[in-house]
């Protein structure tokens, strides 16, 4: 899924994928842009030309934040049985407050669902209206506003996804087979 251009944002809090601790952060660039990147190690700011594109690795939760509105896509780097994948990363002003979303089925797949928070509550999420606790969750503190990444295990079919609180958040739905894996977001709110 690749975003029109009118969709794209300029702040975006990228989660975390479970089992991949080593991905490819590509940020394109309609316009020229100044690029501020926090990860888990450090922080910095970079500048990018009109049409081009900045890429870093990580490993865990980022926050970027941009003076234009840009485009972001993750690529987990393969493993020994388990190959890449593209996943676009919308922005905090896309985030809905719940999700219907349906995981596929395969034999022997594993499905996980990623959501991220602009500031809140990492627990308590309901799937299907059971309140879950997350096994991992991540928080990045940036000028007094913290940043969540929080990480569930769910299982093949519709599912709805909402916070008790009514929070906006953003979701990711992905998942790994041998020799095969996939990604894709949750929907988003458009906006007019």
């Amino acid at each position: 899924m690749v975003l029109p251009t009118n969709q794209l944002d300029n702040i975006f809090i990228v989660p975390n994928i479970k089992g991949r601790n080593r991905r490819i952060v590509r940020i394109f660039c309609p316009l020229a842009t100044q690029l501020q990147i926090v990860t888990i190690f450090t922080r910095y700011d970079v500048t990018v030309e009109k049409e081009d594109f900045y890429e870093f690795e990580d490993s865990q939760v980022s926050l970027i934040k941009s003076d234009q509105d840009v485009l972001v896509m993750i690529y987990p780097k393969e493993t020994v049985n388990i190959r890449s994948y593209m996943m676009t990363i919308y922005g905090v002003n896309q985030y809905k407050t719940s999700y219907d979303i349906i995981v596929p089925g395969l034999q022997n797949l594993t499905s996980y669902i990623s959501m991220t928070l602009q500031a809140g509550f990492a627990e308590g999420f309901k799937i299907d209206d059971k309140i879950v606790y997350a096994n991992t969750y991540y928080n990045k503190t940036i000028s007094g506003n913290t940043y969540t990444s929080v990480t569930y295990r769910i299982s093949p079919g519709v599912h709805m996804i909402s916070h008790p609180s009514n929070q906006r958040f953003g979701l990711w739905i992905y998942g790994d087979h041998q020799y095969s894996s996939y990604g894709f977001p949750g929907l988003i709110a458009y906006t007019p």
